[in-house]
C-alpha cells in the first residue's frame, strides 16, 4: 500500500482525463457524517459513474469513519468526476501523515502475525479495504479552509484510456 501519493500524482497515473466537474461537503453540523457522506456519493456521481458508486460509497464510508475514529472527527468530503473516473476525498482534523504511515506498518504487522478473527473483525481492516476497492489512493495534507489534518484520497478509474 502507498503511504503517500498527491491528488495530481494520482489522477495522472490514472489517466481519468479532465475534471469535469467537483462537489465539497462540509460535515460541521452533521450528526451522522458517514450517512451525509454516502447520500452524497450516491447523489453526486450515482448518475454519472453507475458502474463505480457502490464501491465509491463503500470507500467513502470507511475513510468518513476512520476520520471520525481516529483522526479527530471528518471534516470534510471531495467529490470529483473526470472524464475516465472519480476521486474522493476526505479530510480530518489532526491525523497526521506519520500516524497513518505508522497504522499501515501495525496493519501489515498484524496481518503477518495472524490477529485472530475476532480482533480483525472490531477494526484493522479500513485501509485495506480502501486498498482493494480504489484503483489508487494516498494521503496528503489536508489543505481545505478548517482542515488541519490528513486528506485521504481515493481514486476510482473507467480503465484504461482508449
Amino acid at each position: 500500500m502507498p503511504p503517500t501519493k498527491d491528488i495530481p500524482g494520482l489522477v495522472n497515473e490514472h489517466k481519468l482525463g479532465d475534471l469535469l466537474d467537483s462537489t465539497e461537503i462540509r460535515f460541521a453540523d452533521a450528526d451522522r457524517p458517514p450517512a451525509v457522506a454516502r447520500k452524497a456519493v450516491r447523489s453526486a456521481l450515482g448518475r454519472r459513474v453507475p458502474e463505480l458508486v457502490d464501491d465509491i460509497v463503500l470507500v467513502t464510508d470507511e475513510l468518513v469513519t476512520n476520520a471520525d475514529t481516529h483522526g479527530g472527527g471528518s471534516v470534510g468530503l471531495i467529490l470529483r468526476l473526470y472524464e475516465r473516473g472519480a476521486v474522493v476525498v476526505v479530510e480530518d482534523l489532526c491525523g497526521s501523515i506519520e500516524e497513518i504511515t505508522d497504522n499501515l506498518s501495525a496493519e501489515s504487522d498484524a496481518e503477518e502475525q495472524r490477529v485472530d478473527a475476532l480482533q480483525l473483525a472490531e477494526g484493522g481492516r479500513g485501509l485495506f479495504l480502501v486498498d482493494a476497492y480504489a484503483a489508487g489512493w494516498g494521503v496528503e495534507t489536508a489543505s481545505s479552509p478548517g482542515s488541519s489534518g490528513v486528506a485521504v484520497v481515493a481514486v476510482f478509474s473507467l480503465g484504461a484510456a482508449s
